[in-house]
């Protein structure tokens, strides 16, 4: 019988290492990580040929060549004049264009910055513009591994021809033309946009160490259940009504509003005992992480005409809630399991939740100071 006990024990120290090993790494990587991020290239025909529209935000474009000397995170007009010829060879290179059988190229590219720090690209190709036109990716190869582009194609009348998601493992894509300049009309993907929804979450680090620090003191199911609806109705209306721009919110607020959020519940794990009340922070820090989702979707041109926003949105926030609740299904078990043991609770869950309030507090800095 000792030697069980004795065995049970040193199972159960190593299983507390192990879990504290791994969360410390976890939390490690979240700080080091990045958003692969998310470009948008818009490719529309007109009377001599094809222009393309490519949108790229300054840490993007810093992947390809340096543009933001002095690493403030935005791109000054002094800034953009210097690194103009650099930002004018990564538009040539942006795209290959085929039309039929021939190779169109680019003869001219414009770069300007707008007031969100996007680094926009106007790409022309003259040509003649029949049969099947394949666009090509030049760029995705060098940007983050993840980043996605999302290209859509259209008509003269810039009625939606075609849409599609790129990556550097899928980098291309071809629509036939009926007639000039037209196509079929296409509706929104439904599954592209629930891959985007996965994958914001997926790669969203600070979303999903929000969750994490919501989850990490247990409670009842019950509990969890109201924390999780609460979070997830909060932030489905600010995604809804930012979409469609009923409500909008700078990025530069919103985003340092989210790592206040994760400080705050990292903090609060450690400063309060009574947590019945819980689903109404998640409810209010909610609101806040809503009107970060919907950025994804406006970096789209989603809602921005007033039409074709169900399926992305619907899409969109159902892809978010499949890969929330995939995260609660395989944290929830293991967060109750390790707090049937006392020490556990003692040393382990205030040590998450430090690291948790650490990492919102260098994001804060990230988006604020640095």
């Amino acid at each position: 019988m000792r030697h069980t006990a004795f065995f049970k024990s040193g199972i159960s120290r190593l299983l507390k290492r192990a879990w504290f090993f791994l969360f410390f790494l976890g939390c490690t990587s979240l700080l080091l990580a990045h958003d692969p991020g998310l470009s948008v290239a818009t490719a529309k025909f007109g009377e001599s040929g094809l222009k393309i529209h490519l949108a790229m935000s300054p840490t993007d474009v810093q992947f390809l060549t340096p543009v933001d000397a002095n690493h403030d995170g935005t791109i000054s007009s002094e800034e953009l004049a210097a690194a103009r010829p650099q930002l004018e060879a990564i538009g040539h290179e942006a795209f290959a264009v085929k039309s039929g059988s021939q190779i169109l190229s680019a003869t001219e590219v414009k770069i300007q910055n707008d007031n969100t720090g996007a680094i926009q690209f106007e790409i022309f190709y003259p040509g003649p513009i029949a049969g099947e036109i394949m666009i090509r990716s030049g760029i995705l190869n060098r940007l983050a591994r993840g980043h996605r582009q999302f290209l859509s194609i259209r008509d003269r009348e810039n009625k939606l021809l075609a849409e599609e998601m790129l990556d550097v493992t899928h980098d291309a894509y071809a629509v036939a033309l009926v007639s000039k300049f037209s196509a079929p009309a296409v509706q929104h993907s439904f599954k592209d946009f629930l891959i985007l929804g996965i994958m914001h979450i997926a790669t969203g680090y600070d979303h999903v160490l929000f969750l994490l620090g919501l989850l990490i003191v247990g409670g009842s199911f019950k509990s969890a259940l109201k924390i999780i609806t609460a979070f997830t109705v909060a932030h489905s209306l600010t995604l809804a009504l930012a979409t469609m721009n009923l409500i909008n919110i700078s990025p530069s607020i919103i985003e340092p509003l989210i790592a206040v959020s994760i400080i705050f519940v990292g903090v609060e794990n450690l400063l309060r005992r009574n947590m019945d009340k819980r689903w109404l922070l998640a409810f209010g820090f909610g609101l806040v992480h809503g009107c970060g989702f919907a950025t994804a979707l406006r970096d789209l041109g989603i809602g921005s005409d007033g039409t074709g926003i169900f399926v992305p949105l619907f899409a969109f926030n159902f892809g978010v809630e499949i890969c929330q609740m995939t995260l609660a299904a395989v944290l929830l078990p293991l967060i109750w399991k390790l707090r049937e043991r006392p020490q556990v609770v003692r040393r382990l869950m205030p040590t998450g939740s430090c690291l948790i309030a650490l990492a919102g507090a260098w994001w804060l800095l990230q988006r604020t100071v640095f």
